[in-house]
């Protein structure tokens, strides 16, 4: 049974005090400001510092029970009967929890309430008009939040908060144009709003990425402290391939902050994205000896940027280094593959089978098994290991349609579609089972009209998936459209230039008449995959 909405804790959290210091805040722009006084009447007497103490426990003891209403009544009688701007603070997280929890029961009577308190309580106005954004959060529909965060600014649009708390539902709701509009506004209300500059850098239109980005780049020495603003501006210029730009953005900001990790962590990826994997690695180094964060995370990460810097064997060493835990079987995995790479693929088995006897997560370690095996041609001992998971998990979605490939490589043409099926049942909007269903279909010329449906679907999913764009291609070979074919393919091998790619476009090349492009493409092919028995065979029968 639904819990029915309840409107008084709703009212008392937005009458309460919101204090103070930013807390619980959507945005880092949150203005001080001081608590409105208790009411005349009746005035309460202090508090001794015992009362104090175990008034606070007593409100402590009632949130941790989840009596979000009751931990909040009593902070607020604490914040009225108290200077201690801690006391405060703590009411003011507690009252945005209670907001949260109620704001989500009945939207109309949520926004009534929020816009009696936006009327009432003018000193604490600009703090609650940043926190809208945080308590419509829950709602799915973000287009009605940005309409209700609409309406309820519209009296106040002389205010930066206002324009923050409009631009930032406007773009989550992707409303990308009103949130560049309403930033715009807020920064030039408040030329020093960090969140207002972020803000409108991520929601500028195409044509002006690069100036608003530049744009941050300028906030941010203007606002050494503002280092959000300063590490997207890195970031971007990385994105752009602007890596000696990014490096000194980011160098500056390590030889300023010596000792923040939180931000080292951060660097990590810019570093990464700008290819300075050097760098990248001494401060995954510098974060597992200082101990911060989540240690076996970075231990993992530490391994991929080894891994890309082709120093394969710290990377295994790092992936090894990974204790039990929520990072463990990913390292085994990336260990065993870089081990199959290294064309030690009976070590790779083995090292999954040990992590398997280690860890309670047996499936994605016998999944991974199960690749490996398969890759290596070994397709009955493949076909083994994934009818031992599913023997576990029926519906497991991965070992059924990895076990459906598996099938059809057997030659067990109506097991694998059975597998197939079964995929798509448990999940219409599979794209890869829908594409290697019309695939096999085509593939073997039967069923084009179910094909064409299978791929349609799939396509209409991931639109820029190679390996549909080739499925789709090659179905339309079959169905006798060469160019639609044609084009379809070639705009496939522009997105992955694969072997299997490349031998259907070569031969609906040379069916079309163009056999001097096929020639050429059949070289260009054998090139980079010489040992392609696909191609080799194709080249033969076509006389190539």
């Amino acid at each position: 049974m639904a819990t029915p909405f309840r409107l008084r804790p709703l009212l008392l959290a937005l009458g309460c005090t919101f204090a103070l210091s930013g807390a619980g805040t959507a945005f880092a722009d949150t203005p001080g400001a001081k608590s409105e006084p208790a009411p005349a009447s009746r005035p309460r007497p202090p508090l001794s510092s015992a009362q104090l103490l175990l008034q606070m426990m007593l409100s402590e003891i009632a949130y941790a029970r989840g009596d979000v209403d009751g931990a909040l009544a009593g902070y607020v009688d604490l914040s009225r009967r108290s200077d201690d701007p801690r006391i405060a603070r703590r009411a003011n997280e507690i009252a945005t929890t209670s907001i949260l929890l109620n704001a989500s029961g009945n939207p109309a009577e949520a926004e009534a309430a929020i816009k009696a308190a936006l009327t009432r309580q003018e000193a604490m106005r600009g703090t609650l008009l940043l926190q809208l954004p945080a308590l419509f959060g829950r709602s799915q529909d973000k287009a009605a939040v940005a309409q209700t965060i609409e309406r309820l600014t519209a009296p106040y649009l002389s205010l930066p908060e206002a324009q923050l708390a409009r631009a930032q539902a406007a773009l989550d709701a992707g409303q990308n144009s009103t949130a560049y509009t309403a930033s715009s506004e807020a920064l030039r209300l408040k030329p020093d709003s960090e969140r207002a500059a972020l803000l409108l850098a991520q929601s500028a239109p195409p044509e002006r990425r690069k100036e608003s980005m530049e744009a941050l780049g300028v906030f941010g020495q203007r606002h050494p402290q503002a280092l959000d603003a300063r590490l997207n501006y890195a970031r971007w210029l990385a994105m752009e391939k602007h890596t000696r730009e990014a490096s000194a953005q980011y160098q500056k900001l390590l030889g300023e902050y010596p000792e923040n990790d939180q931000l080292a962590f951060a660097i990590v990826g810019i570093a990464a994205q700008a290819g300075d994997m050097a760098t990248a690695e001494d401060l995954l180094k510098r974060l597992i000896q200082n101990g911060w964060g989540d240690v076996e995370r970075i231990r993992l990460l530490l391994g991929e940027v080894q891994e890309e810097r082709g120093r394969h064997a710290e990377a295994l060493q790092s992936y090894d280094s990974v204790r039990l835990g929520a990072q463990f079987v990913t390292a085994q995995i990336r260990k065993a593959r870089l081990l199959a790479a290294q064309g030690k693929t009976d070590i790779a088995l083995q090292s999954l089978r040990d992590a398997a006897a280690r860890s309670s997560e047996l499936t994605p370690l016998q999944a991974a098994e199960a690749q490996l095996l398969r890759q290596n041609g070994q397709l009955e001992a493949a076909h083994k290991v994934l009818l031992g998971i599913l023997a576990r998990e029926p519906d497991n979605l991965e070992a059924l349609y990895d076990a459906a490939l598996v099938a059809e490589q057997l030659s067990q043409t109506a097991l694998m579609e059975q597998r197939l099926r079964r995929v798509i049942e448990l999940k219409p909007d599979h794209a890869h089972a829908l594409n290697a269903l019309g695939y096999s279909f085509a593939d073997r010329n039967q069923r084009l009209d179910e094909a064409d449906g299978l791929l349609a679907r799939a396509i209409e999913l991931a639109p820029d998936d190679a390996a549909i764009l080739d499925s789709v291609g090659w179905l339309r070979f079959r169905q006798g459209k060469q160019d639609e074919a044609l084009s379809v393919l070639q705009r496939a091998y522009t997105l992955f230039p694969d072997a299997e790619v490349a031998g259907h476009l070569i031969e609906v090349l040379w069916v079309s008449g163009q056999q001097n492009a096929a020639r050429k493409l059949m070289a260009d092919a054998l090139k980079a995959s010489p040992s392609s028995i696909p191609l080799k065979a194709l080249a033969a029968r076509l006389g190539l």
